[in-house]
């Protein structure tokens, strides 16, 4: 082989790889986000797309629906009796920008927002309201969190699936004859 193939070859062999960096495939279910050198650039729809390799990157947002469980806590209801609850939200994402760049960690802040809410609601309650209600008006208050411009995501729905009463309180209080 003479030196001139070689050269062509190894340059054969760099363009395949270039160009093998440079197609993205978007999936159905997802939104691409293109930055160049690291500042956002433009959102691109699913499909076939073609990048600059080493100068723009592409960061994808998965736009499903997402599950969040809310852990069980202790909340005291509003005549004083500690009842503990659990939930789970559904959000939907609505603008990628926002949800990639405005959140650091989501599931997380969609946790903590969901506790906040569901212990300031079961708060406001009695004890038969907070074991008898099955789906307390949280999501009303944790869509007016989501809807701010900051967020990028909509709470679809919020489903309040167990209320219990600790064991050391549903027990029959001792009584001195």
């Amino acid at each position: 082989m003479t030196a001139a193939a070689v050269v062509v070859l190894a340059f054969i062999v760099l363009l395949v790889i270039y160009v093998a960096l440079a197609i993205k495939i978007v999936q159905q279910y997802e939104q691409g986000l293109i930055e160049r050198f690291g500042r956002y650039r433009k959102t691109v729809d699913p499909g076939f797309h073609m990048i600059v390799p080493f100068i723009e990157r592409m960061v994808k947002v998965d736009m499903r629906e997402q599950v969040v469980d809310v852990p069980p806590q202790e909340v005291i209801t509003r005549d004083n009796v500690v009842v503990t609850v659990d939930a789970v939200v559904y959000y939907q994402a609505t603008d990628p920008v926002k949800l990639k760049y405005n959140v650091s960690n989501f599931i997380l802040a969609a946790t903590k927002l969901a506790q906040t809410n569901l212990r300031n609601v079961v708060g406001d309650m009695d004890l038969d309201d907070a074991l008898t209600s099955a789906r307390p008006s949280t999501p009303n208050s944790v869509r007016s969190w989501t809807k701010r411009p900051t967020c990028g995501v909509l709470a679809s729905s919020v489903s309040r699936f167990s209320g219990s009463i600790p064991r050391p309180t549903s027990r029959r209080p001792c009584t001195v004859k």
